[in-house]
This record gives structure tokens, C-alpha cells and sequence, in this order.
């Protein structure tokens, strides 16, 4: 199998849908054929887009400061897509897909103004893809695809760094990191682990009794808790997980509602349904629970997700107080909810989930990635660049 049946013929992405989202990677550089951009490349508006930048991401800070922030933010995409290469694909491939980082002394406006020219050239000037190939029937199209890489290349830069300043500034992404301990002293309150007693069992040595009714397993602790978003070994956000969501679930970072997560592991499916009752009707005191999924053994939550064992999950907001809002009606009784993904395993399952390679979390990654590489690095740019080199 060639590098591209192997990489472009796996997803069934929803291309143009996630490409009308998120323009920047559109491989026809939509972007560049907007007016306002058009006209502040033609009219020499140097400050326009790094100006963009402070509007929607800072305030009352120099355009050099912005300018450099906005650099730097661009690399960190850069990086989490070249990583996820990295960790996916041979070495061969990784080197065909590898991104290089942009100068620190990058202009904004020089970027875009030369990708713009490059995109027309390649093109043979402004004619529409479309009206070219109508007057070469039957032939190639008349296009340099060299350029047309290098134009798509940068505009994809620019876009990286907007979207790793939108998640950088992300209210839900930010609170993740700033709550995660307040949720589970939240957690302990509710559930009152208690009554350890050791259970013999390989990777779960212990049990905790709990307010459902319920024993609980584990190792160190009763509950197994993370920040979705945080490499817990380098501390520092993982991108390229966040963008492979946003790209293959078409959402905003602000939709994603599981930066955080808490899982329980319980004896059985009855032990399982007792501890989600308890959850139902004495915490949320409602039969509802947000975005509820049971997810039984060897079936699917979607195309890309893991097989061969169940598990429950659902959101649950979680209250926790927050500092003084004058004029708020709560006073200084003010709490906000926050969203934490709730997941509930049987013993079973968890073995299931650790000896079966096809269920592994490593291998549920790389699906995830193959399903959003088309959308990161657009076949219709990248084919000839390796049809030229000989590694189709």
C-alpha cells in the first residue's frame, strides 16, 4: 500500500464541512480570497493582521509583543502536528508531513502578502480553479504545485496560530487546569471513599467502599482523574489532542466539554448500574444526565473509538465556588458549574482495555489521527509534492 492509499483513503472526515470551520486549512487558501484581506495586502496595511490578533486574543499591548506571541503560538501548533507525525507515521512519512517552524522575527504581513502572490502565480493569475481546468480538457492542471504548497504552507501557519491562541484563551480549557483540584475534593465530598481492603486482583489492588453503595477499585486511589489537556510528564497543554477533536468532531474548543475526567471502576454491570443510579437520583436528583453514553463490549461510539469494551459515560457539572461578583443575586453564596466527563467500568472491562492490543489507548490515538490527517495536510496539496518525489 503507497503513503497515499495508506494516509488519504482511511477517513471519512467530513472534509469541506470541517474546512468551512476551520478556513485557514482549506487547501484552496480560501482565506486569501477574502475582500478585507485582499485589500489590506493591496493597499499596504502592514499592521491589519497582527491588529486582528490583539483585537480578538489581547489588549493594550504593543503589535511587537502580539507579533511575537503570535509567533510563538504558531510554533506550538507546529509542533503538536509534527509530534503527532512523529508518533504515527514511519519515519519516512513524518519526514514528508514534517512542518518547519517559523523565524522569530516572522512579519505577519509578509507572510500573507507573499502567500498571496504565490497562490496567484501558481494559478496563472486570478483565474478560478475552475476556469482553468475548462480550458485544459483532458489535461494536468495549470498549476505549480511547488507554489501552491508553499502559499497553502503559510496560510496554514497563520492559521495554527490563531487556533492555539483560541485554545490557549478558552474559559473551559483555562478552569480545567485552574479547578482540577477543587472537582476532586468535589468527588471525595460526594463519595466518601472509605473502608480500604486489599482485593488481589493484578492492577487493582484495592477496593474503597463508597456513599452509592458501591465498592470502588483502583491502585493508589479510588478514582482514576485528569486533565484531559495536560501531558501530565512535560506539564504542558497537549495540542495536537485538542485539535484532533476540534477537527474530527467539528467543534470549537469552548463545545468541548471533557477537559477533565473522572473514572470509577466497579465490580460488575449490576454493581455498574447501582453506582450510575446513585449518581442520577442523589447528586443530580434528576433522571437526566448530560450527553449519557453506554458503550457496550466489542461495539463502537463512533468510527474512530475504541472496541472491545464497555464503559458508561456522561457529563456531569460539578459546582464550586468562585470569588465575590458584586451585584450578583447569590452574593457570596456564587458558585459556577463546571463540566467533568464521567466514565464507569466494570473490573472486566479495565482487563479488557490493558492486555487487548486493539483496544489500547495508543492504537484509539492513531485512529483519531488518521481520521483528521486529510484535514491537516489536504491531499489535493500534498499528492504531487510526493508523486515528484518518487513515493507515491
Amino acid at each position: 500500500m503507497g503513503i497515499v492509499e495508506k494516509l488519504y483513503n482511511q477517513s471519512k472526515l467530513d472534509l469541506s464541512g470541517v474546512w468551512d470551520m476551520y478556513f485557514y486549512f482549506d487547501p484552496g487558501c480560501r482565506f486569501l480570497r477574502f475582500k478585507s484581506v485582499r485589500e489590506a495586502i493591496e493597499n499596504n496595511e502592514r499592521d491589519y493582521f497582527v491588529t486582528q490578533i490583539r483585537n480578538v486574543f489581547f489588549s493594550r499591548y504593543d503589535l511587537d509583543v502580539i507579533q511575537n506571541e503570535f509567533t510563538k503560538a504558531a510554533n506550538r501548533g507546529i509542533d503538536a502536528l509534527n509530534s503527532l507525525c512523529d508518533k504515527h507515521l514511519t519515519e519516512q512519512e513524518a519526514e514528508i508531513f514534517e512542518i518547519p517552524k517559523i523565524s522569530t522575527t516572522l512579519d505577519l504581513f509578509e507572510l500573507l502578502k507573499s502567500a498571496r502572490e504565490e497562490w496567484i502565480e501558481a494559478r496563472q493569475g486570478k483565474q478560478s480553479i475552475k476556469k482553468l481546468q475548462k480550458k485544459h480538457k483532458n489535461k494536468h492542471k495549470p498549476i505549480d504545485h511547488e507554489l501552491m504548497f508553499s502559499a497553502y504552507s503559510k496560510v496554514r501557519n497563520f492559521g495554527l496560530g490563531y487556533r492555539i491562541l483560541m485554545i490557549d484563551t478558552t474559559p473551559e480549557l483555562i478552569h480545567s487546569l485552574e479547578h482540577y483540584g477543587p472537582i476532586l475534593e468535589w468527588v471525595e465530598d460526594i463519595f466518601r471513599f472509605r473502608d480500604c481492603k486489599e482485593t488481589g486482583l493484578d492492577g487493582l489492588p484495592y477496593s474503597w467502599q463508597t456513599d452509592a453503595g458501591v465498592r470502588v477499585y483502583g491502585s493508589n486511589s479510588p478514582i482514576s482523574s485528569r486533565t484531559k489537556i495536560l501531558d501530565l510528564e512535560t506539564d504542558e497543554l497537549k495540542y495536537g489532542s485538542i485539535l484532533m477533536k476540534m477537527f474530527n468532531k467539528k467543534l470549537y474548543p469552548n463545545q468541548i466539554k471533557d477537559y477533565v475526567g473522572v473514572e470509577f471502576i466497579v465490580e460488575n454491570d449490576k454493581a455498574k448500574r447501582k453506582f450510575e443510579s446513585f449518581i442520577r437520583g442523589r447528586i443530580k436528583a434528576t433522571d437526566k444526565v448530560e450527553e449519557f453514553k453506554d458503550i457496550k463490549a466489542r461495539t463502537k461510539l463512533n468510527p474512530n473509538s475504541s472496541l472491545g469494551y464497555g464503559v458508561t459515560k456522561f457529563i456531569l457539572r460539578i459546582p464550586l465556588p468562585r470569588a465575590y461578583v458584586a451585584g450578583h443575586p447569590l452574593g457570596r453564596l456564587i458558585h459556577e458549574v463546571y463540566p467533568v466527563e464521567m466514565q464507569i467500568m466494570t473490573v472486566e472491562d479495565d482487563e479488557i482495555r490493558k492486555t487487548n492490543p486493539e483496544v489500547r489507548h495508543e492504537n484509539y490515538k492513531k485512529r483519531q489521527f488518521l481520521s483528521a490527517f486529510p484535514a491537516f495536510f489536504p491531499q489535493v496539496i500534498y499528492e504531487p509534492i510526493i508523486k515528484s518525489k518518487g513515493l507515491e
